[in-house]
């Protein structure tokens, strides 16, 4: 049988551990998401924002619930750049995922213009 689910692996937002960890979260109805992607979630009994870090189709082998992304705010993705360069600070910091993510996206990434990441021209 043909498995039509996705799954991601999400960076929370307000997930204040000095370290990288994700949590897994099911992405059904949201066809567009990407990688670097912002979305809202339950994290807890809270709603945070997310960061998509990995997507994939099979389901993980675990003993816990996961849970649906509640949206995708309309937000360009995360540049792979600006990722790396939180996971180089959390790394050498030895600095809460929290912090770092919180310095690099918007207070409330749900309330800023669409294009919040701008791609600087190359010229020659």
């Amino acid at each position: 049988m043909y498995n039509t689910y996705m799954y991601a692996d999400v960076s929370v937002v307000s997930y204040a551990q000095k370290d990288q960890s994700t949590f897994t979260y099911s992405v059904d109805g949201f066809s567009e998401i990407k990688v670097g992607s912002l979305v809202t979630l339950k994290f807890g009994k809270k709603k945070s924002f997310g960061i998509i870090r990995k997507i994939y189709n099979q389901k993980p082998n675990t003993k816990f619930r996961i849970l649906p992304i509640e949206s995708l705010l309309n937000i360009d993705p995360i540049p792979r750049s600006l990722m790396e360069l939180a996971d180089w600070m959390i790394d050498y910091y030895v600095a809460p995922a929290s912090s770092v993510w919180q310095l690099l996206i918007p207070k409330n990434p749900a309330t800023v213009p669409r294009k919040v990441f701008d791609h600087p021209s190359h010229q020659t």
